[in-house]
């Protein structure tokens, strides 16, 4: 957000010079080579998944072949094709045009709305076209499509809000503008997981077509998940053994003496070997337990993880320089939370749980013998300012006695 507001500010104040050349920066858009890359592989991505998916794979280029032939064929799918690059370059342009505009939230809700009633039209027609039962394609992409939108217009309302504020507020958004957006994008990234693990719910239960995707998605990330786990569990198996061979040769060393037994005369003695445990066995048993305790140990590394950066954190607000001689609690802080939520919950069952009365040292309460050092407020106000300074809190020179 704070990159595009200076590019925003960058855009509306043209440089000192002749006007083509002003107009021309005001034009061009930076990393233009990275957008028309991705804007390429994204109308790529939509054709194949609308036409081709059903024949080849993506990394394929088979497909690329038969588009081209589509292309010169000029057949039913080549206004498919026409048409989905003609939408995209219009949704692209129209995003550039917008990107040096600004935009209030009630724009963009204005926006979220007009999205939403275009998608329960597109839901009414695709339950028409069940009722008439014509055959129905590409369901998991309006699965998808619907949270999708949903996240990325409570995104851009949410930035559209804080924009807001900042320009318009007489003081702005108070505290680190890094760790506020930070704050928000969190945020919004939780009720984006949030809606696509509920639509994917609602999906699975509501679709077969859905749950049938589901179930070859989840089948081929288990095969990945083995694969990864049988070389992990290779590895431990290369890396111990020479430990095993360590060991065998150091009881071979000490051998262990058996007990002497009577044997008859007529019975053969039988020679019993210690066979030892083959690099299959182990590794079969290493590939079981690791796919028991990898997923215990990710657990445990992301909670670590979260309680660190917590505390690093909290840290950070602890020993933090000061701004502009100046402090300020963000909305967004969690201590401010817990802490308005501990004395909320203190005040509500305090009464319930007294606690006892602490005994205080009595003291002794001496006259004062002698002239005051500070004879007027003035005095007394130098003397405060200047135990202020001594401990670290010196006044701003743009700050009256009243702040």
């Amino acid at each position: 957000l704070t990159l595009l507001e200076q590019r925003a500010v960058k855009a509306s104040t043209p440089s000192s010079g002749d006007d083509e050349s002003s107009n021309n920066a005001k034009n061009t858009l930076s990393g233009s080579p990275l957008l028309i890359l991705f804007v390429t592989l994204i109308i790529l991505f939509i054709i194949w998944s609308s036409i081709y998916s059903h024949t080849t794979f993506f990394f394929d280029p088979r497909w690329l072949f038969a588009l081209l032939n589509d292309i010169l064929l000029f057949n039913q799918q080549a206004y498919h094709l026409f048409s989905a690059v003609a939408l995209s370059l219009y949704l692209c342009w129209r995003s550039v045009r917008l990107l040096y505009r600004e935009y209030e939230p009630s724009h963009v809700f204005g926006e979220l709305r007009l999205g939403m009633g275009v998608i329960i039209v597109v839901i009414l027609a695709r339950a028409g076209q069940a009722n008439a039962q014509i055959p129905l394609n590409d369901e998991l992409t309006l699965l998808l499509l619907v949270p999708v939108f949903l996240f990325l217009s409570l995104a851009a309302h949410a930035l559209a809000r804080i924009s807001f504020v900042r320009h318009n507020h007489p003081i702005g958004l108070q505290g680190d503008v890094a760790m506020q957006e930070r704050s928000v994008l969190m945020t919004i990234g939780i009720v984006g997981v949030t809606l696509f693990i509920i639509s994917w719910l609602i999906g699975t239960t509501a679709s077969s077509a859905i749950l049938a995707d589901t179930q070859q998605a989840s089948s081929l990330l288990a095969q990945l998940y083995n694969v990864l786990i049988q070389a992990v569990a290779s590895v431990i198996v290369f890396l111990v053994t020479p430990i095993f061979w360590l060991f065998s040769w150091w009881f071979s060393l000490f051998p262990a003496q058996p007990p002497r037994v009577n044997i008859p005369k007529g019975a053969a003695p039988r020679n019993r070997k210690f066979v030892p445990p083959q690099a299959d066995a182990i590794a079969a048993f290493a590939t079981q337990f690791l796919k028991i305790i990898i997923p215990l140990l990710l657990i445990i590394l992301a909670v670590v993880i979260i309680r660190w950066a917590m505390r690093r954190r909290r840290a950070r607000r602890a020993t933090g320089k000061r701004r502009g001689m100046d402090l300020h609690e963000s909305l967004w802080s969690w201590s401010l939370f817990w802490s308005q939520l501990k004395s909320m919950l203190r005040a509500l069952f305090g009464r319930f749980f007294p606690q006892k009365a602490t005994e205080q040292e009595h003291v002794d309460v001496e006259e004062i013998q002698g002239e005051p050092t500070a004879r007027s407020i003035r005095e007394v106000y130098r003397a405060l300012l200047k135990g202020a300074a001594m401990h670290g809190y010196p006044r701003s020179k743009n700050e009256t006695p009243y702040e």
